[in-house]
């Protein structure tokens, strides 16, 4: 695959996830899944291949809504071309309060996460932090450390599942994973 090729067709990819989901639809799936683009990204391995640097030395940086103080996801030290994924626009909130749980989009943020799960009940909650404009995908994958870790852990400890997309477009999950 070209590299022109590879631009355009991440640039489509970028723009169906970047457009706003209209009310009552659910056009994402899991964490950065577009549906129509999840079987395209687990047969096209060759896209993500070279989006992972591996084909064309070009880097992905992900970032899920919410705030960056640091940087990470849109500065570089090095001064090597990279894409950078935002996922806030993923940003549906599942809240099952029979089985306990909740199915977050990556691109939430902890306070929407807060107001779901206070819409549907007074007695539970989330382990989170204070920073309520952190988009939950950044959370979790730092540990998602809160002021209730003492009593029931991190909040990394806490996730039951989880969609991910590895570099050569292999879609996981926790049945996949064991």
């Amino acid at each position: 695959m070209s590299r022109r090729s590879l631009l355009r067709r991440f640039q489509e990819f970028s723009d169906a996830l970047s457009k706003e989901q209209p009310p009552g639809e659910d056009p994402a799936v899991g964490v950065g899944l577009v549906q129509g683009w999840e079987a395209w990204l687990r047969v096209d391995a060759s896209f993500m291949d070279g989006i992972a640097g591996t084909n064309l030395k070009l880097y992905l940086r992900v970032r899920s809504g919410g705030h960056d103080y640091e940087g990470l996801s849109y500065v570089s030290q090095i001064e090597t071309p990279f894409f950078l994924l935002e996922l806030a626009n993923l940003r549906k909130i599942d809240v099952d309060i029979k089985n306990k749980a909740a199915w977050i989009q990556a691109g939430a943020t902890i306070n929407k996460v807060y107001y779901r799960i206070y819409q549907k009940t007074r007695v539970h909650g989330y382990l989170a932090g204070l920073y309520t404009t952190l988009g939950i995908g950044g959370h979790i994958t730092g540990g998602a450390y809160g002021s209730m870790m003492r009593k029931f852990g991190l909040g990394v400890d806490n996730v039951v599942d989880a969609k991910i997309v590895k570099a050569k477009g292999i879609l996981l999950d926790r049945k996949a994973m064991g």
